[in-house]
């Protein structure tokens, strides 16, 4: 990792000389560890130090067995290599191990939300539509998650080709917007881990977007794999003031948790 920094604080082949020997370090770590404490982080940097040093082709080879047999990696394995797709703009390679994780683990928030923004890219409406919608069921307060509702509507009205149709999809893109800047807070969670002693933490932050003093609780459901509820808790916002936020953490027994869902009050 402190190859990887001094690299990148330099410029044209120095730079790209760092990047190199960054990868290759981090490729012999994976080649004495392959399933190591650290491979998953590992790999990530390993492919994204390659990325940015223009090896574009030997990106591709990091990931080809992912590819080519997603079962063998873990949900979370799976959606790190997703986001290094996705920032190289390989949108049908970041899809489809997005799309393998998310049969292991349906509910986890950050992959819906970034496949989401990949199906857009790839101006596919038919697919992002189911995907956002079961995004706002896991994070309904979130001004972001009610944006991407609305660029469904605006990809599907970029290939309408009715004036009626045309017209029905900017309204609701516009409706979706106005939703956006009217919730009365924001959720967002920050971390969420689940020890080995299967004690599951939550920590987060909330935000009173309204212009008046209010008080809310967050309902967090944590869930399997399956998607089955394993746990609950309960975040009591007191009096939080207009404008203001705060931290929340809690934390309960739930050692098959994977991934959490909310209901806000």
């Amino acid at each position: 990792m402190l190859t990887r920094d001094q690299a990148l604080k330099q410029e044209g082949e120095g730079k790209n000389a760092g990047l190199r020997q960054a990868a290759a370090l981090f490729k012999s770590y994976l080649d004495m560890a392959p399933d190591g404490e650290n491979a998953m982080s590992a790999r990530a940097a390993y492919a994204r130090s390659l990325q940015d040093a223009g090896e574009t082709a030997a990106v591709e080879g990091v990931y080809a067995d992912m590819l080519a047999d997603p079962a063998k990696y873990t949900a979370l394995q799976l959606f790190e290599a997703g986001v290094v797709q996705a920032n190289g703009k390989r949108f049908d390679d970041a899809a489809k191990l997005y799309e393998a994780g998310l049969q292991m683990n349906p509910y986890y928030r950050d992959a819906l939300f970034n496949l989401s923004n990949v199906y857009f890219a790839q101006h596919l409406p038919e697919k992002m539509g189911p995907v956002v919608e079961r995004l706002r069921a896991v994070d309904p307060m979130n001004p972001d998650v009610l944006k991407l509702a609305g660029a469904v509507w605006q990809e599907r009205g970029r290939q309408a080709t009715d004036p009626k149709a045309k017209k029905m999809t900017q309204d609701s893109v516009i409706a979706y917007i106005d939703q956006s800047g009217k919730l009365p807070a924001r959720v967002t969670v920050t971390q969420f881990t689940v020890s080995r002693n299967g004690t599951a933490n939550l920590v987060g932050l909330a935000e009173n977007l309204g212009a008046a003093s209010a008080s809310h609780v967050i309902s967090f459901d944590l869930l399997d794999k399956t998607g089955a509820v394993v746990g609950k808790t309960d975040v009591k916002l007191d009096a939080m003031a207009a404008k203001a936020s705060t931290e929340f953490k809690t934390q309960l027994v739930a050692a098959t948790a994977v991934a959490w869902r909310y209901t806000f009050k």
